[in-house]
């Protein structure tokens, strides 16, 4: 088996946006665009419970009721939320993965919605329980541990806590690193693939590694740009927001009014949400695939030149 040109992987999904700079645009666009619907629908019903809730008087258990019915429709709106990203991002990683892969099927900007995005999902709940269940596992032990420490000795603690942090911290790097030729494997399958991972990236952990941090350090430059953007752009619309702008009469009128107000807000929000992701998604998702085509003898040189 060869080996894994840690470069070349870990800069992967920026090849993809030098190709075809369009089809990540469109990615970004729908989750930009799905993003800013659910802020609209939940963020309407989240303006009004709160204004139910400041012009609540006491025992008044029909405004309550009032209030607790749309606590219940905001956490049905955010379990959509889940629900939506869940099957959403499911097609856009294994239209990335496509784009690496097969790069000449290009129709509907590599986006489908077919047995491989439905395996990926699957796959992607099945990690999910298992990460909650060995998340567990580690905290109980590490938070019986620390508060022992914290007890007998506070002055001790944070050199106990810390230590077993990152050891939990490495412990889910591991089980990432272990996991993530998942979605390239069923692509090139098309078949239900997890485990198989485990056995595919064996030996292989510590230039996945790399290939890792070399991608959330790119990650982390875009990051810290869109967030002075987001700061020198945003504080100073905050700042006039909050000085035009009572909290009572706010969270008292219609949704649409509060929107209105909020609008120059909420558009920078969703534009960077949409820039992040135009570069973020084929950044994240492109380096493992890239990998797996390394590893399994394909040209990957070829593709991207």
């Amino acid at each position: 088996m060869a080996d894994i040109a840690i470069s070349r992987a870990a800069f992967a999904g920026f090849g993809l946006l030098r190709r075809r700079p369009w089809v990540p645009l469109i990615w970004a666009t729908i989750y930009a665009g799905v993003i800013g619907l659910l802020i609209v629908l939940l963020g309407g019903a989240f303006i009004q419970a709160i204004g139910r809730l400041v012009a609540l008087r006491p025992n008044d258990h029909a405004a309550l009721g009032q209030v607790l019915a749309l606590m219940g429709g905001i956490f049905g709106g955010y379990v959509l939320f889940l629900l939506v990203f869940w099957v959403l991002g499911a097609v856009v990683n294994m239209a990335v993965v496509r784009a690496v892969m097969e790069p000449e099927a290009r129709a509907y900007a590599y986006l489908r919605l077919g047995v491989r995005e439905l395996w990926l999902m699957l796959a992607n709940f099945v990690l999910f329980i298992l990460y909650v269940m060995l998340s567990m596992a580690m905290a109980i032990p590490v938070g019986v541990l620390s508060a022992v420490v914290a007890l007998n000795s506070p002055a001790a603690a944070p050199f106990v806590s810390w230590p077993l942090q990152i050891v939990t911290w490495i412990a889910s790097i591991w089980l990432g690193l272990r996991f993530c030729m998942v979605a390239p494997m069923i692509y090139a399958d098309r078949r239900f693939r997890l485990f198989e991972s485990w056995s595919f990236t064996r030996g292989h952990v510590w230039r996945l590694f790399q290939v890792g941090l070399i991608m959330v350090a790119s990650a982390l430059i875009l990051y810290v740009l869109l967030l002075g953007v987001g700061f020198a752009v945003g504080i100073p619309l905050f700042m006039q927001m909050a000085q035009t702008i009572n909290p009572h009469t706010f969270f008292t009128q219609a949704p649409a009014q509060a929107f209105r107000q909020l609008s120059p807000i909420l558009i920078l929000y969703v534009g960077l949400i949409w820039a992040g992701f135009t570069v973020l998604l084929s950044v994240f998702f492109a380096p493992w695939p890239a990998a797996y085509r390394q590893l399994v003898g394909d040209d990957l040189a070829a593709t991207f030149s």
